[in-house]
């Protein structure tokens, strides 16, 4: 009879070790991120006070070369750590006054250098009746802009990348609880990159996926960022 019991509460004991695994695995990605930021950090203030400095031609190309790798590195850390926390369920939403026109230029600054060596036209077009300041998370928004556009960047070889603002008509609920004078705002991505099929565009927010393993090499990334967007995207009660 004794051992019945145990076998049968067995899978309830393996789930709750499985559990405390996966949170423990987490809290160790979180603050392991944490650690790494604040050097990388400072790696890429002293850097970017180096290319200030008189230097060679050559001298500057080896400077721009390390920062722009330093730089991938500290995004690299920076999806590691939002995609930790999401998993673990320790993300929150800071809702703030956003000024729209600040992201757009900070998003598009950082990937001004990535787009100008692939000779690639990146900018913003925003409907002229966009406030210019707007209720949202701004971290997180500028994250999720960041994170489309270095993809937009990433697959497209020529011609432009461009982000369009403008108003999302926003449905009342069934309940007629629906705020008449709120108004969402929509962010649209249009790049000439090298698409994906119709069949695979539903998994593409799914942890890891690739259309195709064979292009890693050539596009490099975690594989976590779109799946990283859609999260927060929904944290912030955004629509697809």
């Amino acid at each position: 009879m004794l051992d019945i019991e145990r076998r049968c509460n067995l899978p309830s004991t393996v789930g709750d070790s499985l559990v405390s695994m996966v949170d423990i695995k987490g809290d160790f990605c979180v603050n392991l991120a944490h650690e790494l930021r604040a050097p990388i950090g400072s790696m890429l203030d002293m850097l970017d006070l180096l290319l200030t400095t008189c230097m060679s031609p050559k001298q500057k190309e080896y400077l721009e070369s390390t920062y722009s790798s330093t730089q991938k590195m500290m995004r690299l850390i920076d999806e590691v750590l939002l995609f930790s926390e999401i998993e673990i369920g320790n993300m929150q939403v800071n809702l703030q006054q956003c000024h729209i026109y600040e992201i757009l230029d900070e998003v598009l600054d950082t990937l001004a250098i990535k787009a100008l060596k692939k000779r690639i036209n990146i900018g913003y077009v925003v409907a002229p009746d966009i406030p210019t300041v707007v209720i949202a998370d701004c971290s997180k928004l500028r994250c999720i802009l960041l994170q489309l556009l270095d993809n937009a960047v990433k697959f497209t070889h020529f011609g432009e990348v461009s982000v369009y603002v403008d108003f999302l008509n926003v449905k009342q609920s069934s309940d007629g609880d629906g705020d008449p004078n709120r108004k969402e705002i929509s962010f649209c991505i249009k790049d000439q990159g090298i698409g994906i099929s119709s069949q695979h565009q539903q998994h593409i927010f799914e942890p890891f996926f690739q259309v195709d393993p064979s292009l890693n090499k050539l596009y490099e990334g975690t594989g976590i960022g779109l799946s990283i967007v859609q999260k927060m995207a929904e944290l912030m009660d955004a629509q697809d």
